[in-house]
Parts: C-alpha cells; sequence; structure tokens
C-alpha cells in the first residue's frame, strides 16, 4: 500500500511598482516496505519594477528533501529580471542574480556557498471560456566560492473545472553536482492535485 500526499498555496499582491509572491509546496510518499520520504519548499519573492520590461528582485528559499538527505536549504538573494516577451498569452523572462546559501546535510556540518544564478520564467494562460495556466521556471546555481552547480526546475499546468475550483498537475526536478558522500544528486517528482483559488 502507497500513500501519498501534496499541499501547494500560492499568494500574490500586486501594485503599481511591486509584486510580492509567496508560495508553499509539500510532498509526502510513503508505503508499506518503503520509508516515508518528505519534501518542503517555502519561497518568498518581491520584485519591483524599475522600466520598461526591467525589474529589480529579491527572494528567499527554505527547502527540506529528505530524499536527498537535506535537512534543510536557506537560500537569500537578489538581482535583476529582463521580460523578453509579454503579450495577452504568455510572459517570457530571464533572470540574474547572486545568492548566499547555507546547507545543513544529515549527519554533515552546515556549509555555507555564495552562488551565482541564472534561469528563465515562462508563464502561459488563457481567460476564454474555461481558464488554463502554465507556469515553468528553471534556475541555475553556480558556486562562486565552491566547484558545484545545482539546479531548480518548477512546471506546473492548472485549468477550472467549475467556478473557483480547479486541477493541476506539478513537475519538479532538484539537481546538485556535489552531493554529501553516498547522496543522491537528484530528485524528481510529478504530482496532481485539485484545489480551490480565491
Amino acid at each position: 500500500m502507497q500513500t501519498q500526499w501534496s499541499f501547494n498555496a500560492d499568494v500574490s499582491y500586486r501594485s503599481r511598482q511591486w509584486l510580492t509572491a509567496l508560495s508553499a509546496d509539500s510532498a509526502l510518499i510513503s508505503s508499506e516496505d518503503v520509508e516515508g520520504q518528505l519534501r518542503n519548499t517555502l519561497a518568498l519573492r518581491s520584485q519591483r519594477y524599475i522600466g520598461m520590461r526591467w525589474s529589480t528582485l529579491g527572494f528567499a528559499q527554505f527547502q527540506q528533501n529528505e530524499e536527498l538527505s537535506l535537512d534543510l536549504r536557506s537560500v537569500l538573494g537578489a538581482g535583476v529580471q529582463r521580460v523578453l516577451r509579454q503579450s495577452n498569452r504568455t510572459v517570457f523572462a530571464l533572470v540574474g542574480a547572486a545568492a548566499l546559501t547555507r546547507e545543513q546535510y544529515s549527519g554533515e556540518e552546515p556549509d555555507v556557498v555564495a552562488e551565482a544564478v541564472a534561469g528563465a520564467t515562462w508563464a502561459w494562460f488563457t481567460f476564454d471560456g474555461r481558464s488554463m495556466n502554465l507556469d515553468s521556471s528553471v534556475l541555475t546555481f553556480y558556486g562562486i566560492n565552491q566547484t558545484r552547480a545545482r539546479l531548480e526546475l518548477n512546471s506546473s499546468f492548472k485549468s477550472d473545472i467549475v467556478g473557483d475550483l480547479y486541477w493541476s498537475i506539478n513537475v519538479f526536478e532538484s539537481y546538485t553536482s556535489d552531493p554529501p558522500e553516498d547522496g543522491k544528486r537528484n530528485d524528481f517528482g510529478i504530482s496532481a492535485a485539485i484545489g480551490w483559488s480565491f
């Protein structure tokens, strides 16, 4: 018998010059003969629009991932974003930033890494009839004081069922080139959910 539980929540506030968003994700997979694996992510992001398709941004992220033996990863960073394409159906942007990351793996000493960050975000949406949204982001982290690389990929598709009720499919990939000894390099997963927007 296998048990799977997932939770996703997103809250955002938009003003003329600012966009602030908070997201939380949690997933648990367990079975009778395998120890359960828990994955939690909490992310806060704030953008200030400074010109035509340019914005500055600050972000904080906290991760726990038992599949990777990661007790806690705390990331604090800042950078810029440039929107390359924007229409009434899609937005595509590039991100460049710097971050300071503190990692605590099970049985290991805490480690602090300065990282250069590069990535992209893409959103596609419709509003005619049944609303649909496809959101994807990929961020790569390159160690400055250590030789290593990380990748965080998240993609979600959401479609209305009726009213504010919707269904969604979420895909994630977390990769590091330098895990602890005998540790895994990546964690990949797919989950489906039914939710309510308000």
